[in-house]
């Protein structure tokens, strides 16, 4: 399961690629838009920062902004950096298997396709992708033809 502060994180990086094109974002107004205390997100973009997926200015007029183009992130990229593995079972979460049941588990074939399925997903959708959607309560159903 992504925790909150992996879904959080994305939000944070959504926001920073649909306001890219001003200098610098000041955390205040990402916490606003995205209805997240700012204390939390401070927690969070420290830990993009570290990770270099955004720059951090800090000071008067500082604020946010990403380090590359939004197409250049993945989203598994964003929530490996915030959850560490998202692997949906522990003997995979690290990419060495030390299961000392790996050679007679029956289920590990299992999960390894559903693990490689969950990576080629997050991995194959950029945050660009992201930015190109409607939310879903902004889409308008078809009309109906008369």
């Amino acid at each position: 399961m992504i925790s909150t502060r992996g879904r959080y994180a994305l939000r944070v990086m959504i926001d920073l690629a649909e306001h890219r094109f001003q200098w610098l974002i000041p955390l205040k107004d990402i916490a606003e838009r995205q209805e997240i205390s700012k204390k939390y997100l401070e927690l969070l973009v420290r830990d993009l920062v570290a990770a270099q997926l955004v720059i951090g200015v800090s000071g008067r007029g500082g604020g946010y902004k990403l380090s590359r183009k939004p197409e250049e992130y993945t989203v598994g990229e964003i929530l490996e950096v915030m959850e560490g593995s998202i692997s949906q079972v522990a003997c995979l979460s690290k990419r060495k298997n030390d299961c000392p049941r790996k050679k007679f588990c029956k289920a590990l074939p299992m999960w390894t396709e559903l693990d490689n399925l969950v990576r080629s997903y997050l991995f194959g959708k950029k945050l660009s992708d992201l930015t190109e959607t409607l939310p879903i309560t902004e889409m308008k159903p078809p009309k109906k033809p008369a």
